[in-house]
């Protein structure tokens, strides 16, 4: 990027015979390796022009305020501008209801009763590569108040002054309750004239719901045919795709919300613009009601519009981001490695998520022995790969199923007892005398049917190696994403095959995915007692009974090595200078992906000052 010479405007200005005009400074705030480093820019003094007037620069640095959630000085929030991002695929559908790939574009427009609660302070919540949320953070959304009458009646107070969007068939009137009922009863299939539900609303459809009425234009009631603890929190935000609230009308006259031209919701953004397969633009909704949480006195959202580009190939986004193109790019970590390198005024944004892990059929032979399956583990140094392949860049720590942003559910390394500890080290000789005593000194042959997506193919070949100690190898097999959720499935993705570990989201709805026998994605692992421990916790009557519930369930697992895990690896994310409010968050909670792009803002002064160009 490279400045642009103000001494081309200062002359035609001159000509002009208008005012003089003077030039501002710009704060420029970086975050790196978890520090933040402040300085000034100061655009550079105009050339001098033969005139009988002197030009004068005055110089004006911005003004700063304290970000109450991270304890660090910003920029003041300013209005205007254009946020760009980058996505590699046009989903097939707009409307949730059909499935998760319509929630990126629905979280533009539409909302939700509850929302997390943007302010929180990130020391307790970071908000960083997670897709869950404790209900102590959430916040009233299109919800003004909610209450618990009992476990299984809860009453939601809908918050008055929010208006859809002004545009046709909506027009601008108020929501209200009854759109609230309208919307559960077509996600649930119960009622409104629907009879059908989606099959696609996550952990919604578990619920035994018995209605949902709205019983006033500002209230709506649920009743629960029998408790479930985490009744209250799905319905408000958590389903991914089934708590939202449509626009009767626009479904009424239309059948769906899968044509964009039709697009009315209530949320911050409007759809102005869709180029299939090459970009989605959304401008602000001049009339949103909503304000910023941190900074309660501005209304949001910031900037004027947002645009989506969709460019396929990973290596062109990169140049776009390189070219000031785009504000925001993730990378993992080879790409990051070269885009630091090429654009160290890029600020750079480092979180863990999940783990990539080898999930075991563990009713067949050989891999019904628990020493076989200990034996492969300890067989592999993690260290090793860590410090070798990952430069020291990943997270050797072993791990469960749920992730260390479920606070209170997380049962972390420092707990676990020597005995499990010693399962998940590196101990080639151990490994060795596990498979003699399992009977087989000379190791095997084992299947391996893996999604590509996840599995780093190069870790794999190191895992390999390491198997090759114990005589142990692997007939990897690929399959696309339709044959291999096929073979999860009809359970014969065994004996080896793909899938995630340390994951965060909801740990009650998590815990019942890998390995109770009652989920269709779970991998076999014929052990009745684990069964009965996920139902004790489903059916726990208390948060506090659930937390140690699912904890008992890690507690169980972690010895009997049902997954073999590798090192966790961080994602990175590039984002511009002049791109201002974020701090490596991606959703407020239950899908609410774009609603976090309401609160960012656009330093259009220090853009302009790097690129030249003022949106």
């Amino acid at each position: 990027m490279k400045k642009k010479a103000l001494w081309v405007l200062l002359t035609c200005l001159m000509v002009a015979a208008l005012v003089l005009s003077s030039c501002q400074a710009a704060t420029v705030e970086e975050e790196k390796e978890g520090e933040t480093v402040t300085g000034t820019v100061i655009e550079k003094e105009a050339p001098k022009v033969e005139e009988e007037e002197e030009v004068v620069v005055v110089e004006k640095k911005k003004e700063m305020v304290l970000d109450p959630a991270t304890h660090k000085m910003v920029t003041k929030p300013e209005y205007g501008g254009t946020l760009t991002f980058v996505t590699g695929t046009d989903p097939p559908y707009i409307d949730p209801w059909n499935g998760s790939a319509g929630v990126g574009p629905a979280s533009y427009f539409l909302e939700k009763l509850a929302i997390a609660d943007w302010a929180v302070d990130r020391d307790i919540f970071s908000w960083q590569s997670t897709s869950y949320f404790p209900e102590s953070i959430y916040r009233g959304q299109i919800a003004e108040s909610w209450e618990q009458v009992s476990p299984t009646h809860f009453v939601i107070h809908i918050r008055e002054g929010v208006n859809w969007q002004n545009l046709p068939p909506m027009n601008g009137r108020e929501l209200t309750a009854y759109d609230v009922e309208w919307s559960y009863h077509r996600t649930l299939g119960m009622g409104s004239g629907f009879t059908v539900a989606t099959p696609n609303a996550t952990g919604m459809l578990g619920i035994p719901f018995e209605s949902i009425t709205a019983t006033d234009k500002y209230t709506v009631e649920v009743k629960l045919k029998s408790p479930v603890l985490t009744a209250l929190k799905t319905f408000l935000c958590e389903s991914y795709e089934g708590s939202w609230v449509y626009p009767p009308e626009v479904i009424q006259q239309y059948g769906n919300l899968n044509d964009w031209h039709h697009l009315v919701g209530s949320g911050p953004f409007m759809i102005f613009d869709h180029v299939i397969d090459s970009s989605w633009t959304w401008v602000k909704n001049p009339d949103y009601w909503g304000y910023d949480e941190k900074f309660p006195e501005n209304k949001i959202p910031y900037v004027d519009r947002v645009r989506q580009l969709v460019i396929p190939d990973y290596q062109t986004q990169v140049a776009a981001l390189r070219a000031g193109k785009i504000d925001y790019l993730g990378a993992d970590i080879e790409n990051a490695k070269t885009i630091r390198n090429s654009n160290p005024e890029l600020v750079e944004h480092r979180y863990f998520s999940t783990g990539q892990v080898y999930p075991i059929d563990a009713t067949l032979p050989p891999l019904d022995d628990v020493r076989v399956r200990k034996a492969m583990q300890m067989a592999i140094n993690m260290e090793e790969i860590a410090d070798t392949y990952y430069e020291g860049l990943a997270d050797p720590t072993p791990y469960g199923q749920v992730g260390m942003a479920c606070v209170g559910y997380y049962l972390p390394y420092s707990q676990w007892t020597d005995e499990w500890k010693a399962g998940y080290e590196y101990n080639l000789q151990g490994a060795k005398d596990l498979m003699a005593q399992a009977g087989y000194p000379n190791g095997f042959k084992l299947d391996f049917n893996l999604f590509p997506s996840w599995v780093n193919a190069d870790v794999l070949q190191i895992v390999q190696g390491y198997w090759k100690e114990l005589g142990i190898t692997l007939d990897v097999k690929t399959y696309d994403w339709a044959a291999y959720s096929s073979k999860v499935f009809s359970k014969s993705a065994g004996p080896l095959g793909s899938w995630y570990g340390c994951v965060n989201y909801e740990p009650m709805a998590w815990i019942k995915v890998q390995f109770w026998s009652g989920n269709p994605w779970s991998f076999p692992v014929g052990d009745p007692d684990y069964d009965a421990l996920v139902m004790k916790a489903d059916n726990a009557s208390t948060s506090e009974d659930q937390v140690q519930f699912i904890q008992d369930c890690e507690a169980y697992a972690i010895p009997k090595h049902w997954m073999i895990i590798v090192p966790r690896t961080p994602s990175f994310g590039f984002v511009q200078p002049w791109y201002k409010g974020f701090n490596g968050e991606g959703s407020l909670g239950g899908g609410l992906l774009s609603a976090t792009q309401a609160r960012f803002w656009i330093d259009q002064d220090l853009k302009y000052e790097m690129t030249g160009v003022r949106d």
